[in-house]
């Protein structure tokens, strides 16, 4: 049987959304990145920064460029097919990072659901995803409101590769900034 695979930065983005829903219907500040990491880790230690290298680091050339009145770009980009068990969807996860300790900021964490067995299959698909994105560890998040996914069109996919555009929806943060369009690309190579 298979098990399911959480990083801590797929936790802590999860943590996140959850707050961000009970702070802003209670009338409550919205926690930062960094409060959130040392609830669910339960650590003080500053992220690492965006020039850190590490063997697991994601690949050169990858990376997912986002619009959100600026551009921000992730140093880079790993697709990964998640299934649990055949009575539970496939998840397609699309992060800036290749594992919780190569995690550098900008950040970005994205998921949606997908029939596809392979990522060769998902060419030419649109999926609804949730989208999570951060410049550093103590700025704004933009992400997907509850129930209003993204588009993500996949233009081309390969065994171990992929990339598309992210369409249609918006983001909004969690300083309270005006909604914008959801709107980026990227390319991306497998775990």
């Amino acid at each position: 049987m298979a098990h399911a695979r959480f990083s801590a930065p797929s936790i802590r983005w999860a943590v996140y959304a959850l707050a961000c829903l009970l702070g802003a219907g209670c009338g409550g500040k919205l926690p930062t990145v960094s409060d959130i990491k040392d609830a669910v880790v339960g650590t003080d230690k500053p992220a690492k920064d965006s020039k850190a290298t590490s063997p697991s680091a994601a690949r050169a050339g990858d990376s997912f460029e986002f619009d959100v009145g600026g551009s921000i770009r992730t140093a880079g980009c790993v697709a990964e097919l998640i299934s649990v068990s055949p009575d539970r969807p496939t998840i397609l996860q699309l992060t800036s990072y290749r594992s919780p300790e190569a995690e550098s900021f900008p950040s970005c964490l994205v998921r949606g659901e997908v029939t596809a067995a392979t990522l060769a299959d998902l060419a030419g698909k649109k999926i609804q995803v949730q989208v999570f994105l951060t410049s550093g560890p103590e700025d704004q998040v933009w992400h997907t409101a509850l129930g209003a996914p993204a588009e993500l069109t996949l233009e081309s996919a390969g065994p171990d590769s992929l990339s598309g555009e992210l369409t249609g929806g918006q983001l909004v943060n969690s300083a309270g900034a005006s909604p914008v369009p959801a709107k980026g690309r990227f390319t991306a190579h497998t775990k």
